[in-house]
């Protein structure tokens, strides 16, 4: 099959699995271990995050029209604790939507390459999920960290 036709279905895949993946969260989020996933924090080094781009997917998706995808997540001019803890609850459903179907991705990559079904597709399907599964989760764990520092401030 064409790259193209890969590429197109890669996307198709990575979005089909980001809305399992908010299925999956809003079922689990009322479970006892829900709250533990709430503080996850795989790179707290700035530096790693600057270097895997991190920060600059935060410049684009702030000055682009992914920033109108969930207004939920814009801090407001006026800040008061509750208001910012709301915000950081939806930070963390974000984030762990993502990560859900990022797993759900990697799963389905990993049986076709376990079944040699359709191969030609993993790498797009990799290149995908890191860009709008992984680097999400990764940016709101960055952006609650920035968040939490704000909290203690107040």
């Amino acid at each position: 099959m064409p790259v193209a036709v890969y590429l197109c279905a890669s996307i198709s895949i990575v979005f089909t699995t980001a809305l399992f993946g908010l299925l999956i969260n809003n079922t689990i989020n009322s479970k006892d271990f829900y709250n533990r996933l709430t503080n996850m924090n795989f790179i707290r080094n700035e530096a790693i995050n600057k270097y895997l781009g991190v920060k600059a997917l935060r410049l684009l998706i702030v000055n682009t029209f992914w920033s109108k995808l969930n207004p939920s997540l814009q801090i407001p001019n006026t800040r008061n604790k509750e208001q910012l803890l709301k915000i950081r609850a939806e930070m963390t459903n974000a984030e762990i939507s993502h990560l859900i179907g990022f797993l759900i991705t990697l799963l389905l990559m990993l049986t076709s390459y376990a079944t040699s079904w359709h191969t030609g597709i993993i790498l797009p399907l990799l290149i995908s999920n890191i860009a709008f599964h992984l680097h999400p989760a990764l940016l709101q764990q960055y952006n609650k960290r920035r968040l939490d520092k704000l909290l203690k401030m107040l």
